[in-house]
């Protein structure tokens, strides 16, 4: 018996045929049925309305959004001026609210790790397109403990990471940053009591000497005070990476 290559691919085609009969594809967001395309679980119209927001002018270095324009990213918040954080530039796609909100919270906490390839892509779009540095050589996903990454069965910063590493060819490390003690929630807790609640949470382990010399960057989906960015970042510095660069889905 000869067997045609080409009729593993048209079998292929007809199983994606089948399977959108009865297994429809809805946009987590809308749920208007949509065909395939770049986007797996967002459609097309979503997928814009997100990527036109934005967070509009701030900090030169955490990025934090200032209440008037100043047309220009080299003014400096407060705290940076005062004390110059240890990472060298942070940045996020936009607010934690509304629609993004949901996703995100659907991406890790509702079991959709799936929903990672497509904020991944939102995520290398913003990065694209804002004048983010691109020299970075090395990518690290914020770690999270043992015992809740078995509990959820997933890691979302890696899932992003993995996007990126594929985008621009860059590899990630996930065994040279760890998350050394469980920490309480941060939402559940006051700003001085985030970054009292991670203090020492964070260590090089491993490759820990994979940052050395290395421009990192560190990638994490909701930034809230920054605290973890802030500890992170300290981190790596002092094993030796040259610059670590932060990013995130959104900023609460």
């Amino acid at each position: 018996m000869i067997i045609d290559m080409k009729d593993g691919v048209y079998m292929s085609y007809y199983l994606k045929v089948l399977a959108g009969l009865f297994f429809p594809r809805k946009c987590s967001n809308c749920l208007v049925v949509f065909d395939e395309g770049e986007y797996n679980w967002i459609c097309e119209r979503c997928m814009a309305g997100l990527s036109a927001g934005g967070m509009g002018p701030g900090c030169g270095i955490c990025g934090k959004p200032f209440s008037i324009d100043f047309q220009t990213s080299s003014y400096l918040c407060g705290d940076c001026s005062s004390g110059p954080p240890p990472y060298d530039l942070l940045r996020s796609i936009r607010g934690y609210d509304g629609v993004f909100k949901e996703l995100i919270h659907d991406f890790k906490y509702h079991k959709l790790p799936g929903l990672g390839k497509d904020l991944g892509k939102l995520l290398i779009s913003f990065m694209q397109k804002s004048g983010f540095p691109m020299d970075f050589d090395l990518l690290i996903p914020v770690p999270v403990h043992k015992k809740k990454l078995v509990e959820r069965g997933y890691d979302p910063p890696f899932l992003l990471a993995e996007n990126l590493a594929r985008e621009f060819h860059v590899p990630i490390s996930i065994k040279c940053l760890v998350k050394a003690k469980r920490t309480a929630p941060q939402v559940s807790l006051r700003r001085k009591e985030r970054l009292q609640n991670l203090k020492g949470a964070f260590a090089l382990a491993g490759d820990g000497g994979a940052a050395r010399g290395k421009r990192v960057l560190l990638l994490d989906d909701v930034l809230t005070t920054g605290a973890t960015m802030r500890e992170c970042s300290l981190v790596l510095k002092e094993g030796g990476a040259d610059r670590v660069y932060g990013v995130t889905l959104a900023r609460a």
